[in-house]
């Protein structure tokens, strides 16, 4: 069994031997846990190493390698220069594999940072169906999941309902994706008259490209039935070519009344054409990475009640 008691007194030999090599000192930063299950550490440290420089963490890594043998981990120090400043902050990195992830749990317990708010992020949906992961979920308060990639959103309800018993609260960067289309339109009404004119809203069509309806379509569709209820919902996929990896699936949002027409429209690409009542203009909707977007989910504290509307929404449609 992985002795957790040693993964710490590593850690603790790393900060004084680190301490020692800064003349400056280090300061040991600590916000959370950030526990991150399934796929490979390295692609997972990778994607959040300037992450904690913003949400300062213990990160552990969590990975099952068939044919491990006995269980293993071992910890790093990742530090930084703030500018300006010459003292390192550090943070802490513990990777740990098994065989089975079972085997780890017991060490993931006792490495946990007591007292401060543990988030797991499940870069593997496949795991959400196991007992074990289960286990490791009820550690965190929050759980971090990723839908965008399903091909259809009844997929991921399958997979978020598997959560719906634990105490943790759950975000989908799916439905994260989606802020950009969200402020944009809440832009579009954030004057008065314009205000007037949503409860006047008679159609919404949402369209989109590849086959199925994708999970950030349905959260948009759900947000869309709090913010113009009265509205017919038209849902249409236009293209049946899945685009490149990276590409969002919305292709056109529009939203029509007496006197109103508001259309964002998106071809492939990072580029967003928007028409507001004969107005035309152009935004750039940036193709985000996932350390992006785990920053901007990491900065939502408690539950997201937009997100779990949408999504109740979204199921029961």
């Amino acid at each position: 069994m992985l002795d957790a008691s040693r993964v710490l007194r590593e850690l603790d030999s790393l900060w004084r031997t680190t301490g020692k090599q800064e003349s400056g000192g280090v300061l040991r930063a600590c916000a959370m846990t950030m526990l991150v299950a399934g796929g490979d550490c390295d692609e997972a440290a990778e994607t959040l190493a300037d992450l904690t420089r913003e949400h300062p963490s213990r990160l552990v890594l969590i990975a099952e390698r068939p044919g491990a043998g006995e269980p293993s981990a071992r910890a790093n120090v990742q530090c930084w220069m703030p500018f300006g400043r010459r003292q390192q902050i550090c943070s802490e990195q513990i990777e740990m594999e098994a065989e089975q992830l079972g085997e780890l749990l017991p060490a993931v317990r006792g490495v946990l940072v007591p007292d401060l708010p543990v988030v797991l992020w499940c870069r593997d949906l496949a795991l959400a169906g196991r007992a074990e992961f289960h286990e490791l979920a009820a550690l965190a308060g929050k759980v971090i999941v990723d839908t965008a990639g399903l091909a259809d959103a009844a997929e991921a309800w399958a997979v978020l309902a598997k959560f719906d018993s634990g105490r943790a609260v759950v975000a989908d960067l799916a439905w994260t994706r989606l802020t950009r289309w969200r402020e944009t339109v809440q832009q579009a009404f954030r004057s008065e008259a314009c205000r007037e004119k949503l409860s006047a809203v008679e159609q919404v069509q949402l369209k989109w490209a590849g086959a199925g309806m994708p999970s950030t379509v349905a959260y948009l569709a759900g947000w869309l039935r709090w913010l113009a209820p009265r509205a017919e919902l038209d849902l249409a996929c236009i293209d049946a070519r899945m685009p490149a990896k990276g590409f969002g699936r919305i292709r056109e949002l529009r939203l029509s009344g007496p006197d109103l027409e508001v259309r964002l429209r998106r071809p492939e690409g990072i580029g967003v054409a928007i028409e507001i009542e004969g107005l035309a203009a152009r935004m750039m909707f940036p193709r985000l990475d996932q350390s992006a977007l785990l920053r901007e989910e990491l900065s939502v504290f408690g539950r997201d009640e937009h997100f779990e509307q949408a999504l109740e929404r979204s199921r029961a449609a």
